[in-house]
This record gives structure tokens, sequence and C-alpha cells, in this order.
């Protein structure tokens, strides 16, 4: 006696969304436990009160393994003069 039409749906359904959860729960659990590193190009940093963006020196990790993963590379800003200066567009 085969089983009932909605008994064979719950069970789909279970099969179909079980693996979705058990990778939820992995990706949470490993959240919580602070295993991992920022994916994202630029971090925050706290200096003297003020929030400032760094680069994230693991940013290459996520497209290649560490051994060929390039850190980007410091932009040196030079130090603003203490003259006015002007701009006119005509």
């Amino acid at each position: 006696m085969p089983a009932p039409q909605s008994r064979r749906w719950w069970f789909r359904a279970l099969a179909l969304l079980s693996p979705i959860l058990l990778l939820g729960l992995g990706e949470l659990g490993l959240r919580v436990a602070g295993y991992g590193y920022a994916a994202s190009f630029f971090l925050e940093n706290h200096h003297e009160g003020r929030t400032l963006l760094i680069e994230n020196p693991k940013f290459g990790w996520r497209f290649f393994p560490p051994s060929l993963a390039r850190s980007p590379s410091r932009c040196p800003w030079p130090q603003p003069s203490r003259r006015a200066r002007s701009a006119f567009l005509f």
C-alpha cells in the first residue's frame, strides 16, 4: 500500500529543504565562532576618534591561494601645502 499523497509531499519538501537548512546552520556556526576572514576590499579602522578605510591585505585570497595572491599596494598621498589654491572654470 503506497503512502498517502500529502505524506509524499512532506517528504519531498523535507528532502529539498534539509540540505539548505544544514548548510545555513553550518555557516551561522562558523560566523559565530569567528572562523574565516573579511572578504571586502576595504576594512574599517578607528584611529584618533575617526573612522578610516584601509586596504584588506587578504582580499586576494578570495580569488587565489595565499602563495599567489598579492596584497593591494598603498597609494602615497602628498601632504597638503599650507597655501590656498583656487580654480577658475570659464
